[in-house]
C-alpha cells in the first residue's frame, strides 16, 4: 500500500511519468482549443450556457473563463491565463499557446530520460535573458502621439471586432484615456461603459460627460436643461428621494435622480466639478456646485438614460455602445476594455514593441545565439524557449490559411538576415512592420506566466486528489483524472 494510502483510503494518485503525460496532454488540449482564436483571421467559439444562452467570442479570456474546466491542470492553466488579463488587459491566447508549446517541446526530451530539472534550469536562464534583451526591442513614443497610441489600441481591438469599425473605435479609446489622465494618473474605472440597444454598432460614440442609466422619477420635474436658456438645477442622490422631496424639488423645477451609481458621483464630480455633500444647512455654497452645459433625459423603450454634457474640463468621461443585439454589445464592451488597458500600458510603460509575430522572432534569433554559450544540458532549454517562441508567428500563417512551414523558413531566413519584421495576414509572408504594435508588459508577462507555469508543470511528479469518506465511498478503486 502507498503511503498516500495509508494516510487516506479515498486518495487518487498518479505518479511521475503518469504525471507528466497528464499534464503535457491538458496543456496541449487547451492550446489547441485557442490556437485558431490568435490573430484577426481567427475563428470564433460559440458557448452555449446551461439555460441555452448563446455567446459569440474570440477573446481568451471570456473563452476561460466561461468554459467549465474539470480537468485540474487545465484549470490551473485557464486561471493563470486569466490572470494576466486581470493585470495587463491582453495576451491570454498567447499565453496558453507558449505554455502548451514549452511543454510540447519538451517531451521528447523528457521521454529519453532526460531530468525535467536540466531543462527548467535552461528555460529559466532563457526568460532571463529575453528580459534583459526586451529593452533593446522597445520603441520609446510620446504619450501625446494620437497616431501611434491609436496604432496601439488597433494591435488589440482589431482581433476581437469588424475590420471596418477599429478605426472608429480605437480613435474613441485613445482620446477617452487622454482626456481622464490626471498628473501622470490614468484611472480607466473613471470612463463608464454604457450601452444602449438603440440604433447600430457604428453609432457607438464617446461622450465627454456622462450618461446615466436612469431618469427622473416625477411627472413635473424638467427633461431638459440647457445653460444660457435656462438656468436649472440637478440634483443627484446615491440613496433614494421620498415622494415630498421629489413634489417639492418638481415644484421647483429642479432635475433630481435617485438611486446613482457610487462610481457614477465619482465620475459626475469629476465631469462638472463642484463637491460630492453628505449633508448641508441653509444655502449650499457655490463652490461646491458643478457645471454643465446641457442635461437631458431620452427614453428608449422602456428605459430611461440621462446625459450630462458639454462640461467645461471633463476629467470623466462615457463611451456609448449602440447595437441592435446584446451579443454584439456584449462583444463591444469587451472589446473596448482591453483597448481602455492597451492605451493605458502604452502611455504608462512609455513604449511599444513591434507585433504581428516580430518580436517573437526577434526572441527566437536572440535565443538561438544565446544558446551557443550555454554549456550542458541546460542548452536544450534555451533551445526550447526560443523554439516556442514561434508558436506566435506560425499560428498566425495558420489562421490566415497559408503553408506553414514555407512561410515559417521564410519569416525565419529573412530574420537571420537581420530584417526586422513579422507576418503578413494578407499573404503569410514576410512584412516590415510599423503600424502593429504590441504592448511591453504583455510580452513579458506572457513569457514570464508561460515559462514559470510549464516549468512547474514539469516538476510535479505526483498528483493526489484527497477526498473525504462522507463524500466517497471507503475502498473506493483509484481512477484515473478526467
Amino acid at each position: 500500500m502507498s503511503a498516500l494510502k495509508i494516510l487516506n483510503q479515498n486518495s487518487e494518485a498518479s505518479r511521475r511519468d503518469q504525471s507528466l503525460m497528464m499534464n503535457m496532454h491538458a496543456a496541449r488540449s487547451l492550446e489547441a482549443i485557442l490556437k485558431t482564436n490568435l490573430g484577426p483571421k481567427g475563428t470564433l467559439k460559440m458557448l452555449v450556457s446551461g439555460s441555452g444562452g448563446i455567446k459569440l467570442t474570440k477573446d481568451g479570456r471570456v473563452l476561460l473563463n466561461e468554459m467549465h474546466i474539470q480537468h485540474p491542470t487545465a484549470n490551473l492553466i485557464a486561471r493563470a491565463a486569466t490572470s494576466q488579463d486581470d493585470i495587463v488587459g491582453d495576451g491570454t491566447t498567447s499565453t496558453v499557446l507558449l505554455c502548451g508549446e514549452i511543454m510540447k517541446l519538451c517531451e521528447p526530451y523528457l521521454n529519453e530520460g532526460i531530468h525535467p530539472r536540466l531543462l527548467v534550469e535552461g528555460i529559466e536562464l532563457a526568460r532571463q535573458h529575453l528580459f534583459d534583451y526586451l529593452p533593446k526591442v522597445v520603441k520609446k513614443i510620446d504619450c501625446n502621439d494620437q497616431l501611434v497610441l491609436e496604432h496601439a489600441v488597433k494591435s488589440v481591438i482589431g482581433t476581437k471586432i469588424t475590420i471596418d469599425f477599429v478605426d472608429q473605435l480605437s480613435k474613441m479609446i485613445v482620446d477617452a484615456v487622454k482626456l481622464i489622465k490626471i498628473d501622470n494618473t490614468i484611472d480607466l474605472f473613471m470612463v463608464e461603459i454604457q450601452s444602449m440597444k438603440h440604433k447600430f454598432a457604428t453609432n457607438t460614440e464617446l461622450i465627454k460627460g456622462l450618461v446615466m442609466d436612469h431618469g427622473t422619477r416625477h411627472p413635473g420635474m424638467p427633461h431638459d436643461i440647457r445653460n444660457g436658456e435656462d438656468v436649472g438645477l440637478l440634483v443627484v442622490n446615491q440613496k433614494g428621494i421620498d415622494q415630498p422631496s421629489l413634489d417639492k424639488l418638481a415644484a421647483a423645477k429642479v432635475m433630481g435622480l435617485r438611486r446613482a451609481k457610487r462610481r457614477n458621483m465619482e465620475r459626475l464630480t469629476l465631469a462638472c466639478g463642484g463637491v460630492a455633500l453628505n449633508s448641508f444647512e441653509n444655502e449650499i455654497p457655490f463652490e461646491c456646485l458643478g457645471h454643465a452645459g446641457h442635461v437631458y433625459e431620452t427614453v428608449i423603450g422602456e428605459e430611461k438614460y440621462t446625459f450630462v454634457e458639454e462640461c467645461e474640463h471633463p476629467k470623466s468621461c462615457t463611451i456609448l455602445i449602440r447595437g441592435s443585439d446584446d451579443q454584439e454589445i456584449e462583444q463591444i464592451k469587451d472589446t473596448i476594455r482591453d483597448g481602455l488597458r492597451a492605451c493605458k500600458n502604452a502611455m504608462e510603460d512609455g513604449g511599444i514593441v513591434l507585433g504581428a509575430g516580430a518580436f517573437e522572432l526577434q526572441c527566437w534569433k536572440e535565443l538561438k545565439e544565446f544558446a551557443k554559450s550555454v554549456k550542458g544540458k541546460a542548452k536544450l532549454g534555451v533551445e526550447v524557449m526560443g523554439n516556442a517562441m514561434l508558436i506566435i508567428p506560425k499560428t498566425l500563417i495558420e489562421n490566415s490559411g497559408y503553408d506553414v512551414i514555407e512561410r515559417l523558413y521564410e519569416l525565419e531566413d529573412n530574420i537571420l538576415e537581420g530584417k526586422i519584421g513579422g507576418v503578413d495576414i494578407e499573404t503569410g509572408a514576410f512584412k516590415e512592420i510599423d503600424d502593429i504594435w504590441d504592448g511591453i508588459r504583455v510580452k513579458k508577462q506572457m513569457i514570464q506566466l508561460a515559462s514559470v507555469l510549464a516549468s512547474q508543470l514539469m516538476l510535479i511528479d505526483v498528483v493526489m486528489r484527497c477526498g473525504s469518506a462522507k463524500n466517497r465511498p471507503a475502498g473506493a478503486d483509484a481512477g484515473q483524472f478526467n
